[in-house]
């Protein structure tokens, strides 16, 4: 979850995409839970929107990439699977009564629940025991599941490749089978709708399982880091950090789209600046 550069390597295609996908997933909610007018949803979907590409903005551009700050963000991006989480919002909004079970309303809130204390369980639980493997040789790197932490320098940088997460997998698949079973099976019968409920239900379960079980195998992950800089006494930098201010200068002066180009914004450009200073200095240390 901690990269040097933006999923699709375009600022505005992935923060707008964050942005819509936040914004639908807390605005209408919302707006069947408070019956807002076309007008203040229409209102309130703009302003969401703005401020996650805002943020987004701050977060690759502006703030530091320590633990804190991922996990925080990581807590920000929660409400992106409310739709999953809650299909009985969904089918509000599809004018599907079929979500609306009363046998079964919120099935889909409770697995979320269990999905997310197993995975931040095992995440800590798993974190802990990589921490004790590799605490005698400190010039190895510590290999968690999304990182790899160098004790040596104080420093992490985010995985290529992750290590595999079949264990884990399994185990949500198999409460959620336990769930189902003990829950949602005894409340549907043959007929046709009630058939239909156990697809969607079911089927909501897999977004439900990914998006929730990543985020809180993170935050796990994350929570028994930042334990471990309290301990040292400072947080771990991101050792990867000059890939990112790399990143952020070929994409300023060679991606950035020509008209916002022209325009010599300033927020984009004292960041070409700042490299460009940076690789200076470095040149005249070693000379």
């Amino acid at each position: 979850m901690i990269k040097s550069y933006l999923p699709f390597n375009d600022f505005f295609t992935s923060s707008f995409c964050l942005a819509f996908f936040y914004a639908f997933g807390v605005v209408i909610p919302l707006s069947f839970l408070f019956d807002f007018s076309t007008q203040i949803t229409l209102a309130l979907f703009v302003t969401v929107i703005f401020l996650v590409i805002t943020g987004v903005y701050y977060v690759v551009f502006v703030a530091q990439v320590t633990m804190s700050n991922t996990a925080k963000l990581s807590m920000l991006i929660l409400p992106t699977a409310c739709l999953t989480t809650f299909p009985e919002v969904l089918g509000m909004l599809l004018d599907a009564p079929i979500f609306l079970s009363n046998e079964s309303r919120y099935f889909n809130a409770w697995y979320a629940l269990a999905v997310a204390v197993i995975s931040y369980t095992w995440a800590l639980i798993d974190t802990n025991l990589q921490f004790k493997k590799n605490s005698t040789n400190i010039q190895n790197p510590i290999e968690l599941w999304t990182i790899n932490i160098y004790l040596a320098d104080h420093s992490f940088e985010e995985k290529d490749k992750q290590r595999s997460l079949t264990a884990l997998v399994t185990t949500w698949v198999l409460i959620g089978l336990v769930m189902a079973c003990a829950f949602l099976l005894p409340t549907i019968t043959t007929e046709p709708n009630d058939l239909k409920l156990l697809l969607a239900k079911v089927g909501a379960m897999i977004p439900t399982a990914a998006l929730i079980g990543i985020l809180f195998m993170f935050m796990g992950q994350s929570t028994r880091v930042m334990q471990l800089e309290r301990k040292i006494g400072k947080p771990l930098t991101f050792r990867n950090y000059h890939l990112r201010l790399k990143w952020r200068h070929d994409y300023v002066k060679y991606h950035l789209p020509a008209p916002i180009r022209k325009l010599n914004l300033r927020l984009f450009n004292q960041h070409v600046e700042a490299y460009e200073r940076l690789q200076k200095q470095v040149k005249s240390s070693r000379t």
